[in-house]
């Protein structure tokens, strides 16, 4: 659903009352007031970020942002790491030092994203059987059991 910094509270608050135990938030990158709005109302805010230094150097700005807002620490999670080399884990160590968590779990760069997007797919829909795919079922869980979501809850 679609909604508006503003109004993101009442549409939590319409998902609750569906019965809905997990909401997503994606906000739109650089919008400021949205990432704060959505960090207000979170029991956790994820932050992706790849392991280059451009996106190193801006993380510092998203953290300060939505620090102190949600319920939990914000959480970095790195994405398109690249197959070979130690740079996530150059990345981590840089992450760490800001005072910042990493996630446990990182996102591979991997093609499944761009095609499954094209498609106008998730990567579990587009090739459920794939790495892609797997490194999204490996993040999902790590998450739910920050939150401290039960397994039964994960399934449903």
């Amino acid at each position: 659903m679609d909604a508006q910094p503003a109004r993101l509270a009442a549409a939590l608050a319409k998902a609750a009352q569906a019965g809905f135990d997990l909401v997503i938030v994606d906000t739109p990158a650089r919008v400021e007031q949205a990432a704060a709005e959505a960090a207000k109302v979170a029991d956790l805010v994820l932050i992706p970020c790849k392991p280059s230094i451009l996106d190193l150097e801006t993380l510092r700005t998203t953290a300060e942002l939505v620090q102190g807002r949600s319920k939990r620490p914000p959480l970095v999670i790195l994405n398109a790491v690249p197959a070979q080399g130690t740079r996530h884990e150059q990345a981590a160590e840089a992450i760490t030092g800001m005072g910042l968590a990493v996630c446990p779990v990182h996102v591979g760069q991997r093609v499944a994203f761009e095609y499954a997007a094209q498609a106008g797919q998730s990567v579990t829909e587009y090739e459920p059987d794939g790495r892609a795919a797997s490194d999204i079922r490996h993040l999902y869980d790590a998450i739910c059991q920050i939150v401290g979501m039960s397994k039964k809850e994960r399934a449903q």
